[in-house]
């Protein structure tokens, strides 16, 4: 019998540069509390996965799989925003305020996209981010691999909540929202609802300049 040391887990980073993606996964993150500056602030975060259908891993038990890279940030469409430059720039026009104020993520699911992406160093490690988001035609994407995942604390399902990853539903778990689904008595807790809206501005008259 023998004991050896175990072979470190190589790890595939996204390829630096321009790629063709489609978004696969939209997912509630919830609030939670977040400390900057020396103050504590709630923040509702969100996570949303593209596939890089052309760009395709090469080593181990998921080579020939396309990668997936992930953009997580704050759940917010005011102008001075991470996210509203990043989604102005894939719709290819900015929001009216009416449209920032009830957009459903949602709608991002299965949507083409050129991603822009980068490498960063921080402390020693380096990261692959997406940098910046361009329009696609949906005739130039090629089909997806993976399913869609959509997911949204206001409008609870156990079932797609179970099927996320077990670091994800950690992170959940740890919002005022979830929080809030376990033990809806807690009158402490008060989230204003930011995620899900159904009732989206329906004016579809420049449907071929934006995808969204």
């Amino acid at each position: 019998m023998a004991l050896k040391i175990p072979k470190t887990k190589e790890f595939e980073m996204t390829p630096a540069g321009v790629h063709k993606a489609r978004c696969i996964k939209v997912i509630d993150l919830g609030t939670h509390e977040i400390e900057y500056k020396g103050e504590l602030q709630l923040k509702h975060k969100i996570m949303i996965m593209f596939e890089l259908p052309e760009t395709v891993m090469e080593h181990g038990q998921n080579a020939g799989k396309p990668f997936a890279i992930s953009l997580f940030t704050t759940l917010s469409l005011h102008k001075q925003s991470r996210l509203r430059p990043l989604l102005v720039g894939w719709r290819g026009k900015d929001f009216t305020e009416d449209e920032a104020g009830n957009f459903d993520m949602l709608k991002l699911l299965d949507v083409p996209a050129y991603l822009n992406v980068i490498h960063t160093e921080d402390e020693g490690k380096t990261y692959a981010n997406i940098a910046s988001i361009m329009p696609l035609k949906k005739s130039n994407c090629p089909e997806r691999f993976n399913d869609l995942v959509g997911f949204s604390l206001s409008d609870y399902n156990d079932k797609v909540f179970n099927s996320l990853s077990e670091k994800i539903q950690e992170k959940i778990k740890e919002s005022l929202e979830f929080k809030e689904l376990i033990n809806p008595n807690n009158q402490d807790i008060d989230v204003e609802e930011t995620f899900g809206n159904q009732n989206v501005d329906a004016d579809d008259n420049n449907l071929e300049e934006a995808p969204f």
